[in-house]
């Protein structure tokens, strides 16, 4: 691969399937048809996704100038729209088609569609993150060193309603704020929000012991029903506020469009989780027809996967296998490549001892604590986390929310104020320090640290 700088953009846990969808994002669709050149790499037990320098750059710029000529209003319309559209296809598609039916041949063939289908799916996923690097990051430069700038951005942050994902949590707790937590009641939970755990296809669904578990974990059920609705109420009524007192037309569209992406960005939850488990019977015959199961197929890349339907005798499993223990994706000049090693060192310089002592972020909701890092990267880790531990992360989900009541603060090497620690934060009034970039490199699980978010510095004391 020719010689690139590279920018970090986020980090996750994906299986190849899915993952080949995020790395060939914006690179076909105009005018966004861009980044053609990706990194998806290990680092620590997630992947990270890095952009050539120079493409990422000219994104924002094209990006950015476009939300500048949005009507957001109807912009978040038609950006929700577009999340039904793939959902409520993938519902159809599952409902309407009796995949064991289907030839070998045909299944094949959906297969490769799929794949486009995926891709076009990333591309309006990874608009969160234009916004996030874009639009976003010019406002939070423009009032992080205010006075009263974290205050601002809170308000900027704050989504004008709530999402589906927001909504389950609700329901929840009025579950148990009514005493409805029999077996029939948690039953019509689980067909309503089945698909709440499901960060890809391979992720298992919600079952009723977990939501047993978070019942059971409900410490002041009004008190937190209070503050979802105050906090939401009060930071979009000092929005509407602050937004009238804006003139300067340019800083005006980029509040709004902020404002916008608070909601849109959590929103892609409510459509890409349902979206996922949707496709559970074209799983179930894909193990069936090949003998893989849910994880094993989903270690195959979609053009794989459709081969390994046509020709089921060859030797999938050395790949998986392989994959399984570690892997690589490479997209160079639009071209994917997957390699079963791990390839950060050949194009990634470590520079994590020259920032061993820069932990710095953006502040997403003040206060001064200190306490033990737990170093959090999946809900399969949930379980070695304690409370009064601070929260350490690439970066927060939803599915995050019990460990999340139970820490003295987050930190993330992510996100913007928009993103979902930043608002959980908020509505906790727990100290959060976002956008660290190293975090999760610098710390290890144990140190005792001091999280000051009012300034955005975390410390090891």
């Amino acid at each position: 691969m020719k010689q690139h700088s590279w920018t970090k953009v986020w980090s996750r846990r994906y299986a190849p399937f899915i993952a080949s969808s995020y790395i060939q994002c914006l690179s076909r669709n105009v005018p966004y048809d861009i980044c053609k050149n990706k990194l998806y790499v290990p680092e620590g037990s997630l992947h990270t996704i890095y952009f050539d320098s120079q493409e990422w750059d000219k994104l924002l710029g094209v990006f950015t100038n476009r939300m500048l000529k949005e009507d957001m209003v109807d912009y978040r319309t038609r950006f929700e729209k577009q999340g039904q559209y793939f959902l409520e296809w993938g519902e159809e598609k599952n409902l309407h088609t009796n995949w064991n039916t289907l030839s070998d041949q045909q299944l094949s063939d959906f297969i490769r569609e799929f794949d486009l289908l995926l891709i076009d799916f990333a591309d309006w996923q990874f608009f969160a993150f234009c916004a996030i690097f874009g639009p976003i990051a010019e406002v939070e430069k423009k009032f992080g060193k205010q006075k009263n700038g974290n205050e601002i951005l809170q308000w900027i942050s704050t989504p004008f309603q709530h999402t589906r994902m927001t909504n389950a949590r609700i329901d929840l707790l009025k579950m148990v704020r009514d005493g409805m937590v029999d077996d029939a009641h948690i039953a019509e939970y689980l067909e309503e929000y089945r698909w709440l755990p499901m960060y890809q296809f391979c992720d298992p669904e919600l079952t009723e012991a977990e939501v047993r578990k978070q019942i059971a974990q409900v410490v002041d059920v009004q008190a937190e029903l209070l503050t979802i609705e105050r906090t939401q109420k009060r930071g979009y009524e000092h929005f509407v506020q602050f937004l009238k007192t804006v003139d300067d037309e340019r800083l005006h569209k980029l509040i709004d469009v902020a404002h916008a992406f608070a909601y849109l960005k959590e929103m892609r939850d409510d459509y890409r989780r349902p979206f996922y488990f949707a496709f559970r019977p074209f799983w179930d015959e894909i193990e069936a027809r090949t003998g893989l199961s849910l994880t094993e197929a989903n270690h195959l890349l979609p053009q794989e996967l459709a081969e390994a339907i046509l020709s089921p005798k060859e030797n999938w499993m050395k790949k998986i296998r392989d994959r399984m223990d570690t892997f690589s994706l490479v997209l160079e000049d639009g071209i994917l490549r997957i390699e079963a090693v791990d390839i950060s060192s050949r194009y990634l310089q470590d520079t994590r001892l020259d920032e061993i002592f820069k932990v710095r972020g953006v502040s997403a909701c003040g206060g001064l604590v200190r306490g033990p890092v737990r170093i959090i990267y999946h809900k399969d880790e949930f379980d070695k986390f304690h409370d009064g531990d601070v929260l350490v992360s690439a970066m927060t989900h939803p599915e995050f929310l019990p460990i999340m009541k139970r820490a003295c603060a987050f930190v993330t090497d992510e996100g913007g104020i928009t993103c979902h620690a930043s608002i959980v934060a908020r509505e906790l009034g727990k100290p959060c320090v976002i956008g660290t970039g190293n975090a999760t490199k610098v710390f290890k699980d144990g140190d005792m640290v001091e999280v000051d978010g009012d300034n955005g510095h975390i410390k090891i004391v």
